[in-house]
C-alpha cells in the first residue's frame, strides 16, 4: 500500500527527538532514506520507503527542529496532494526543498511561512495573520481550501476609472479595496458631482470578500441627486490599497500557488473606539494645555497598537496618570467603547480579534 503524505508526516513527527536531522535521498534503492542521527548515541533509525525512481540528490542537514508543529502544518496548502509520488512530481529537488522549508518555517505552506515571506518581501506590511480553513475566524469556506491572509499596513494609491452610464445606480470599481473617493466628474457634460449629495462610496465590509481585491466596492448614485444619463460617461478618482493588490499578486504567482487552495489577501479591519474621561491637574498647571497633551499621548499610544491588541482601561489610566502635571484620573471612564456601541458604554477591556486593529475615532479627556 502506498503511503500517503499524512502517513509520512506522522512518521516524521513521531521521530523528531534528536539534536540533528539528515534527509538523504538514496537512489540506489529507489527510496527516500531518512536517516535520523542521534548525537548522543549515533544510533541510526529505520529507512522510510516512499518514492520510486528517484534521481541521486544531495544530503541536507539542518539544526534541531523545534517543530513537530511545523510539520503538522505541512498539509495546510497541499491538501490536494494525496501521495508522496504526486508531491514529488515537480522533481526531487522540489520535494527536498519543500521539506527543508517547512521544517525551517519559511514555506508558504505554513502560517509562519506566510508571515515571514510576506513581511520580508513588503516593507509596508507590519503584521500578517493567517486564517486557515479550520480556524474559528474563517467565514469563507465555499471552496474548501480557503485561506485568508490579513495584512496590517497599507499603500494608498491613486486611481482613475471611466464609466459609460447605463442609467444604473451602482457601478463596481475595478481597483479594490477602495479607501476613498476624491471626485466624480462627467467626462461628457463636465459636471462635477458632489459626494453625499449626488453619489456615495459603497464599500464591502463583509467577512467574505470585504477589504480584498474581490470586494464589492461601488460608486452609488443617489436618487435625490444629479447623475449622468445614457450615453454620457463619467470619471471616478480616488485611492485604493495597492498593498493588498501587490501581496495578492505575489501569492497568485505560478511559483507560489498551491493546488486546490484559494488564498485571499485582506486588509486588517479597523475598529474605531470612543474615549471620554476626566482627570485632575495639580494646582498652577494650565488645564487647556494639559488636556491637549493627554489626548495626544493617548492617540499616539494607540497608534502603535497592531492586530489583536486589546484596549485596557487600566493601561490608559496609567498612561494618563504618568503625564507630568496630572494628579489623578477619575475611574471609571464615562466612555470606553467601540464606535458602534451606545454612548455611555464603559468596558474594562475592549477585546480585538487577531484580524483587526484599534484606532481612536473620538477622544475627550476633561482636565480640571
Amino acid at each position: 500500500m502506498k503511503k500517503t503524505e499524512q502517513d509520512i508526516i506522522n512518521d516524521m513527527i513521531s521521530d523528531l527527538t534528536s539534536e540533528e536531522r539528515q534527509v538523504e535521498l538514496d537512489s540506489s534503492v529507489g527510496s527516500v532514506a531518512r536517516d535520523i542521527v542521534d548525537t548522543s548515541s549515533n544510533k541510526i533509525s529505520e529507512r522510510y520507503e516512499a518514492v520510486e525512481d528517484l534521481r541521486p540528490l544531495r544530503s541536507i542537514s539542518y539544526p534541531t527542529l523545534q517543530s513537530a508543529n511545523a510539520m503538522s502544518q505541512f498539509s495546510l496548502n497541499y491538501g490536494a496532494v494525496q501521495t508522496v509520488e504526486e508531491l514529488a512530481s515537480d522533481g526531487n529537488e522540489g520535494y527536498v526543498t519543500k521539506i527543508e522549508e517547512v521544517t525551517s518555517g519559511l514555506t508558504l505552506g505554513t502560517k509562519t511561512g506566510f508571515q515571514s515571506l510576506i513581511q520580508d518581501q513588503f516593507s509596508n506590511v507590519a503584521g500578517v495573520e493567517v486564517v486557515a480553513p479550520t480556524d474559528d475566524e474563517m467565514s469563507r469556506n465555499q471552496f474548501g481550501g480557503s485561506v485568508d491572509v490579513y495584512i496590517f499596513g497599507e499603500l494608498p494609491t491613486n486611481f482613475s476609472e471611466t464609466f459609460s452610464s447605463t442609467n444604473e445606480t451602482k457601478y463596481k470599481l475595478d481597483k479594490r479595496p477602495v479607501l476613498s473617493l476624491s471626485s466624480v466628474v462627467g467626462a461628457t457634460n463636465g459636471t462635477t458631482y458632489s459626494q453625499g449629495v449626488d453619489y456615495q462610496l459603497s464599500r464591502d465590509t463583509s467577512v467574505i470578500f470585504g477589504f480584498s481585491t474581490r470586494a464589492f466596492d461601488y460608486i452609488e448614485w443617489l436618487a435625490s441627486g444629479n447623475s449622468p444619463q445614457f450615453p454620457q460617461t463619467f470619471r471616478v478618482l480616488g485611492q485604493y490599497d495597492k498593498q493588498v493588490e501587490d501581496v495578492q499578486n505575489y501569492l497568485d504567482h505560478d511559483d507560489r500557488k498551491f493546488p486546490a487552495s484559494d488564498i485571499l489577501v485582506k486588509r486588517a479591519s479597523r475598529i474605531g473606539i470612543v474615549i471620554n474621561a476626566s482627570a485632575l491637574a495639580f494646582a498652577g498647571r494650565n488645564r487647556t494645555d494639559l488636556q491637549s497633551i493627554v489626548e495626544a499621548s493617548v492617540i499616539d499610544s494607540l497608534t502603535n497598537y497592531t492586530m489583536g491588541d486589546n484596549v485596557e482601561q487600566s493601561d490608559l489610566v496609567r498612561l494618563i496618570g504618568n503625564i507630568d502635571g496630572i494628579d489623578r484620573v477619575t475611574i471609571p471612564f464615562t466612555d470606553l467603547r467601540k464606535s458602534s456601541e451606545d454612548s455611555g458604554t464603559v468596558h474594562d477591556s475592549i477585546s480585538i480579534d487577531k484580524t483587526s486593529y484599534v484606532r481612536i475615532d473620538s477622544i475627550d479627556v476633561d482636565v480640571t
